[in-house]
């Protein structure tokens, strides 16, 4: 009989499952394992149902492929997003076993809330440039359970250029605020374009003026108006004019001057009286501010001086007080504060030296006497400079400093003709001396600007002098003047601060700048120089001695060696310094021509054989040279060359050869004689020689 067959399982499924031959489709096994089906087949008798035979067996199925999918994403909303604006992400996938799934996300640039999350927030950068910009975003889906399984995925993501916009991030200022009349401010501001572009500024004023408007940092002078000036800037975008920025700031403009200090070491005064006492606060270094006090007979520094000694004077004193300041470049200061009255003013001396300065804001003439002269007050009696002094009350003259030449001597060239300088310059510190407590009187405006200039006195008969300088090879030098008057003066030296080379007359005990001697025979002086600084090469000098009488023979003697130097025929005379500070001592001495002098005389002959017979005779012992000279001046033979030759008379045999080592031929010739004493006197002759072959 024919057969009839039914298959059936315990899962999956028959393509025909009443075929002797049938299909079976598994089921999908998500499982980490292998599952097992059963699998059944019952064959029945087409003619007799009730006739079958089933039987079965057990079917294996594997593992599905153990992967990550991403089935849709990952994708951003918005896109494009505006600069540093937000974007929602997402992303969908699956585990092919259904496990769980962990998500990491990253981005070229920007930021996430959270870069694990299957659907995070992404951060734009700012695009600060003009065109969108875009970034990928990627993201990574990995199973849970293996590490190995993962699936990656990203998209583009667009970012949109910030908004065009010039912003003024700080300022403007200036400084400082509130500035003296007439003084410079620094301005400034800061801006920024949030997409990079290049920047112009444009600067304006309600008053003042500026160097240079379109700067970023501009100076603007101020008004010599007091009051409230509006300070303005406009910034704009060079690749856009219609896009700019701007902001304002209100400069106080005050009662006060500004100047310009020279770099370097000063000595410096104030015209007027300073708001603020505080030089840090006015813009000086207060790390090299330093002030005299005579009472202790030493310098007080800012920041060792715990009583304000090196302050400036409170409101209701009047300046006229002098300082030491150091600028480390050229330096403009501007002082709020009040100029004193034009009337005459007193300032407080204690005896001893004393700083103090011009408190005028223009230049006064250094006066002893007549109409608008300096005065002395003392004990109540009020008195000419020039009065003052002859009563032993104080010097009738002031020191200046100049850095590089140390001190120079201001003095009245009406009565004395010497001295650098006629007149005290504003902001300048000067030295001044007094033996007793007193005021010294200013002039009133009118007295001072009405006054007219007297002619400079004239050297009487006989007055001389030499101008002595010091140096090493940093360039810094200081001179002292020595000399003979018929009003002999000594003039003191203030005390040093920190100068590289000193030189000083000595005298009793004191140093002096100036001294000039009564007329008489043989003058002398000692001097003392000194280096600040170790093992320095210090070169005395004596530039002119023009005034020197002819009859007088200046001499320096190095009193350490014995040296002498004959000063008019040497340009200097240079020693090496010990330690910084180490003393060395000279003598300058001025004698009559006629002792000691050198002297030499010369004759010669032609002697047997050919030879020429010179005669020398020198007053000292000294070094000779002697060459022959044809008629016309020009040098033909040496006859010696730094012979040392003893005081008297001495016969030289000489053979008559010329340089080139021929006999001479017979004609005139002349043999000049030079004799060069140790201490560098020189002296020549003439011996005339007729030569005959």
């Amino acid at each position: 009989h024919d057969l009839l067959y039914e298959w059936t399982a315990t899962g999956g499924s028959f393509e025909n499952h009443t075929s002797a031959t049938a299909t079976w489709t598994a089921p999908a096994n998500t499982g980490d394992a292998p599952v097992e089906y059963t699998i059944t087949v019952t064959v029945t008798c087409a003619e007799d149902g009730t006739v079958s035979a089933s039987d079965s067996y057990v079917q294996q199925v594997e593992p599905v492929a153990h992967e990550v999918t991403i089935t849709a994403g990952p994708e951003g909303d918005p896109n494009p997003v505006a600069s540093g604006g937000t974007v929602a992400c997402w992303v969908t996938a699956e585990d092919s076993r259904g496990h769980d799934l962990l998500y990491a996300w990253s981005a070229d640039a920007g930021s996430f809330d959270d870069a694990t999350a299957e659907s995070p927030t992404w951060t734009a950068p700012a695009n600060t440039t003009d065109a969108a910009v875009e970034y990928t975003i990627s993201v990574t889906v990995t199973c849970a359970e293996d590490s190995s399984i993962s699936a990656t995925a990203s998209y583009q993501q667009q970012v949109e250029p910030v908004e065009h916009e010039v912003t003024i991030t700080a300022g403007p200022e200036g400084d400082p605020n509130p500035v003296a009349s007439g003084g410079s401010v620094a301005c400034s501001v800061t801006a920024e374009h949030n997409r990079g572009h290049a920047l112009s500024y444009e600067w304006s004023a309600s008053g003042g003026r500026f160097d240079n408007t379109t700067a970023q940092n501009p100076t603007w002078r101020a008004s010599t108006a007091p009051g409230d000036y509006l300070i303005t800037v406009t910034v704009t975008c060079s690749e856009d004019q219609n896009l700019t920025a701007t902001a304002s700031f209100t400069q106080r403009v005050v009662p006060g001057r500004g100047h310009q200090f020279r770099r370097g070491m000063q000595m410096i005064a104030l015209p007027l009286v300073p708001d603020n006492p505080d030089p840090a606060q006015l813009g000086f270094d207060d790390g090299k501010w330093a002030r005299w006090d005579q009472t202790v007979e030493a310098y007080v520094y800012y920041d060792e001086d715990p009583t304000g000694y090196t302050r400036f004077d409170p409101a209701e004193s009047v300046p006229g007080k002098g300082y030491w300041a150091q600028f480390g470049t050229d330096t403009e200061v501007s002082v709020p504060g009040l100029e004193p009255s034009d009337d005459a003013l007193a300032i407080p001396l204690p005896a001893g030296w004393s700083q103090i300065g011009n408190l005028r804001p223009t230049e006064l003439r250094w006066s002893i006497l007549g109409e608008g002269a300096l005065k002395v007050r003392h004990n109540g009696t009020e008195m000419s400079l020039a009065e003052a002094r002859d009563k032993g009350l104080c010097e009738d003259y002031a020191w200046a400093y100049r850095e590089g030449s140390n001190y120079e001597l201001v003095c009245d060239h009406s009565v004395l003709p010497i001295g650098q300088h006629d007149r005290l310059n504003p902001w300048e510190g000067y030295w001044f001396y007094s033996s007793q407590p007193l005021e010294l009187v200013f002039p009133s405006v009118m007295e001072a600007g009405s006054a007219a200039p007297r002619p400079a006195a004239q050297r009487a008969e006989g007055d001389w002098s030499i101008p002595l300088l010091a140096g090493i090879d940093s360039g810094s030098s200081v001179q002292v003047v020595v000399g003979q008057s018929a009003t002999p003066r000594q003039m003191q030296l203030p005390p040093s601060f920190g100068t590289d080379v000193q030189l000083s007359i000595v005298e009793d005990g004191h140093r002096l700048g100036v001294d000039l001697q009564q007329h008489g025979e043989g003058p002398g002086w000692t001097l003392q120089a000194a280096s600040g600084v170790a093992d320095a090469k210090v070169t005395l000098q004596w530039p002119d001695l023009s005034e020197v009488p002819h009859e007088y023979r200046p001499m320096l003697v190095d009193t350490a060696t014995g040296k002498r130097t004959y000063m008019r025929t040497s340009q200097g005379y240079s020693f090496t310094a010990g330690e910084a500070g180490e003393v060395r001592r000279f003598e300058v001495q001025v004698v009559p021509a006629e002792v000691g002098v050198l002297v030499a005389t010369a004759s010669a002959s032609v002697a047997g054989g050919g030879n020429v017979e010179l005669r020398v005779t020198l007053s000292a012992a000294a070094t000779v040279n002697a060459e022959m000279m044809n008629i016309a001046g020009r040098q033909v033979g040496t006859v010696c060359r730094g012979r040392e030759m003893e005081a008297g008379a001495e016969t030289l045999l000489w053979d008559a050869m010329s340089d080139r080592g021929t006999r001479l031929p017979g004609g005139m010739y002349l043999i000049r004689i030079t004799a060069r004493t140790e201490d560098g006197q020189q002296a020549s002759a003439l011996a005339p020689l007729q030569l005959v072959r």
